[in-house]
C-alpha cells in the first residue's frame, strides 16, 4: 500500500498539501523547494526507492530517464542520513 493510499483511509485533506508535495518533488524552482522545507519544519525526508522510481516513470514515461538521485542534496540543502536497497533517507539542514 502506498503512503498516499495510507492517507486516504485516515480521511485526512490531501489535496491542497499533495499539491504542494509535488511542487516540491518537480524540482523546478530551489528558493520554492527549499521554503517549503522550512514552511512545513520538515527536517527529515523518507523516501521508498521503488515508489519514487515508479512516480518518476509515471511522469517520463521512460526508465532511462529515472534520476538516479531523487533530490538533489546542494539545490535542497539535504545531506543523505541513510541509505539501504529500500530506502534513502535525507536530512534538511
Amino acid at each position: 500500500m502506498s503512503a498516499e493510499e495510507q492517507v486516504e483511509i485516515t480521511g485526512y485533506p490531501k489535496d491542497a498539501r499533495l499539491a504542494k508535495v509535488v511542487k516540491f518533488f518537480s524540482q523546478k524552482d530551489q528558493t520554492a523547494d527549499q521554503q517549503f522545507l522550512r514552511d512545513n519544519n520538515i527536517s527529515f525526508i523518507y523516501l521508498p526507492k521503488e515508489e519514487m522510481r515508479e512516480i518518476w516513470y509515471k511522469n517520463l514515461g521512460d526508465y532511462s530517464k529515472v534520476p538516479k538521485e531523487p533530490l538533489d542534496e546542494q539545490h535542497n540543502n539535504l545531506k543523505k542520513f541513510f541509505e539501504n536497497s529500500e530506502v534513502v533517507i535525507y536530512e534538511v539542514n
